[in-house]
């Protein structure tokens, strides 16, 4: 790490966020949280520290609707960081509680149209925070005969659905009203078990990254179309939580050999006529 405000406080770089005001912010593995300055073109460097990270691992960050940024720490838990007083609210782990965190290594976290917060942790439990009553509700989306699996990606689609991603587990459609989950897994006809990111395109249809290509899936007819390298992608494996849809309804979706963009619309190649079934609910 370094304390150089001309350079990032290290190369690894696990996420990044532009807030409401404009305001760039970097999560770095064993590097904390940088804030870039973009007409100084400086960076301000926050480690960890008493009032201040508990992790230097920052691996996932949200912004709510209130300004607020929800940062996911990998073994130092959850922090909700107000970027205008560079103050932090710790939530440390404890499982029992509801004012705790299920476990202290986060993957993912997500701010829903309601403003209530869903962070996906490596025990395979979501954490979901209520805006309201500022209370942890600790779900446990695995049935009795199921491994638990880390949360890797949590996705909200257009209809307000909850999608989650996990690492070996495949991918759950929740029910928020009693927080059971539906399963596809590679049983059903998904490429790969481990879900790195999931997008929307306008249809209403998701297009799913893994470690072995990407998938488009029709939640509606639940018909699915696998792509492979020989349909051009950059790589078979691709990195967590690495996309993002653009205004002109293009995808991106990062892998270990560079990106791929695409236009839903553009792609010619006939759906699976195999509809992927949907298990345990």
């Amino acid at each position: 790490m370094t304390n150089d405000p001309n350079t990032l406080s290290n190369n690894k770089v696990k996420t990044m966020l532009m807030d409401r005001k404009a305001r760039v912010w970097i999560g770095l593995w064993n590097g904390g949280l940088d804030y870039f300055d973009q007409q100084k073109q400086t960076f301000t460097h926050i480690r960890k520290g008493k009032n201040k990270l508990t992790n230097d691992n920052v691996v996932c960050m949200a912004e709510d609707q209130d300004g607020y940024l929800w940062i996911g720490t990998f073994g130092g838990g959850l922090h909700k960081f107000n970027p205008d007083s560079l103050s932090f609210q710790y939530f440390h782990q404890d499982a029992n509680s509801s004012k705790g965190i299920s476990d202290s290594y986060i993957w993912s976290i997500l701010v829903d149209r309601q403003n209530n917060v869903w962070v996906g942790t490596s025990n395979g439990y979501v954490d979901v925070w209520d805006r309201k009553t500022k209370k942890f509700t600790h779900l446990n989306i695995y049935e009795t005969e199921e491994v638990n699996h880390a949360i890797k990606v949590i996705f909200e689609d257009s209809k307000g659905r909850i999608w989650i991603g996990s690492e070996g587990g495949g991918l759950k459609l929740l029910d928020k009203k009693n927080s059971n989950s539906q399963t596809v897994t590679t049983i059903h006809g998904l490429p790969s078990n481990n879900i790195e990111a999931i997008e929307e395109d306008k249809h209403g249809k998701l297009w799913i990254s893994t470690n072995y290509g990407i998938v488009q899936f029709d939640p509606e007819t639940t018909l699915h179309q696998n792509f492979i390298v020989s349909d051009g992608l950059q790589s078979l494996y691709f990195n967590r939580n690495a996309s993002t849809s653009i205004a002109s309804g293009e995808i991106m979706f990062g892998g270990i050999n560079g990106f791929n963009m695409f236009h839903p619309d553009s792609i010619s190649k006939s759906p699976d006529t195999v509809s992927i079934v949907f298990t345990n609910f």
